[in-house]
């Protein structure tokens, strides 16, 4: 096997507040290999977001700080660069779309100045050639008339454009690794399924890896080819995307999976998980699922288990699957 292009090992990112510390990420490993799309999965508050940033190196200082881990880019721990150094990989060669188009576009800039501005930064491009290369850019992320748009501001466009266009940003130098945060959460469900497709077609054409953040599992059954499923800063269980739906083993995954509505089956009521995401400021002993959880054994409040492979590449973190360790 060769080896992958990133590599997150044991990363933990703490925030420090004065009402306590949040453990926001909590140990938490995976790896992505080329070419391949990497579901992060979990309710809101679980830290997907929170490691996201912590592998661009973008995390809110001073109250966060990246207290351990590593994370290997193409073997280089990203963690041990220095700041220069990482502007030079951050739009490069890892490429970020948030959730709000509205955070990473600048009302005061025409489009096509900030489609423009990562290919000016990276690549020192001007002139002729670099505005081409922008309406090249809006053209291939299907939005019309780019040599119009190029030279609109933000407000003139629609949510579902604005997302192309940081879309357009995010591939412009070409990355390696491009990492989407809940992409298509502020877009109705038609220009949802467009954008899907785009971000698809964009992996494909340009062979790229990618992490998706989301918690809509029709979205990860549409585009990712493993899940990774996170809960109170730890990834809980990891697995292909058919064998995920298939056969869930955490008792969490199972209840996401089952909050999803299904449309050829009739029900008076949705199921919904009990409880609340815990407090990163205040996790509870032993496994943090433990307390929403209706299959929690006396081990499962005093012990975090440990990783045990369930099938091939199907991994959980689970007492349920620790055969001959655990009580009742």
């Amino acid at each position: 096997m060769p080896d992958p292009l990133l590599e997150v090992r044991d990363l933990r990112t703490y925030f420090f507040t004065r009402y306590g510390v949040g453990k926001a990420v909590d140990g938490v490993s995976f790896v992505v290999n080329e070419a391949e799309t990497l579901g992060l999965v979990g309710e809101s508050g679980c830290g997907k977001t929170v490691t996201a940033m912590s592998i661009v190196r973008t995390i809110p200082r001073p109250a966060a700080k990246i207290i351990g881990g590593e994370v290997l880019f193409e073997g280089s721990d990203l963690l041990k660069l220095s700041d220069s150094e990482m502007r030079d990989v951050r739009g490069k060669q890892i490429g970020v779309i948030l959730q709000d188009p509205m955070l990473s576009l600048d009302p005061l800039f025409t489009i096509g100045n900030q489609v423009a501005e990562p290919l000016q930064w990276h690549m020192q491009m001007s002139g002729s050639g670099l505005d081409r290369r922008v309406v090249d850019l809006l053209r291939e992320v299907k939005i019309a008339a780019p040599e119009i748009r190029v030279g609109e501001y933000p407000h003139q466009a629609s949510g579902g454009m604005r997302q192309r266009m940081v879309g357009a940003m995010a591939i412009a130098c070409t990355p390696k690794l491009l990492i989407a945060d809940e992409p298509t959460t502020a877009l109705d469900v038609t220009i949802q399924a467009q954008y899907l497709d785009l971000l698809t077609e964009l992996k494909t054409t340009h062979r790229l890896a990618m992490i998706l953040i989301t918690h809509d599992l029709g979205v990860v059954a549409r585009v990712c080819d493993r899940v990774a499923v996170m809960y109170g800063g730890r990834i809980v269980e990891t697995a292909p995307v058919k064998e995920i739906y298939a056969a869930p083993a955490h008792p969490y995954t199972q209840a996401l999976i089952g909050s999803v509505p299904k449309m050829d089956q009739r029900t008076d009521e949705l199921y919904a998980i009990e409880g609340q995401p815990p407090d990163v400021r205040n996790l509870p002993p032993g496994c943090t699922f433990s307390p929403r959880c209706p299959f929690a054994m006396d081990i499962c409040r005093q012990e975090f288990p440990p990783e045990v492979a369930v099938a091939s590449g199907h991994t959980v973190k689970c007492w349920l699957h620790q055969d001959g360790k655990h009580g009742s």
